[in-house]
């Protein structure tokens, strides 16, 4: 169940916090949620992949290898 919760903040803080979220496409409240959940304790952990993903740029196709133009559309589109 979820409850109404009012914070009293300085104004650049909040519009620092709605850029923010706005970046992320996620909102104020699960921002603070997930926040609070992670000082507690209580969140939950991301799985190896959630970590890893994104964090290895693609290489370009801009060579002849066919093997690796096969790899590519496999494993990557």
């Amino acid at each position: 169940m979820k409850t109404k919760l009012t914070l009293y903040l300085p104004v650049q803080v909040i519009e620092q916090a709605k850029t923010y979220a706005r970046r992320r496409k996620v909102t104020v409240s699960a921002l603070v949620e997930k926040h609070l959940a992670h000082l507690s304790g209580t969140a939950e952990q991301p799985g190896f992949s959630a970590r890893w993903t994104g964090r290895f740029p693609t290489p370009e196709t801009t060579t002849d290898d066919p093997r690796l133009a096969h790899l590519l559309e496999k494993h990557v589109k």
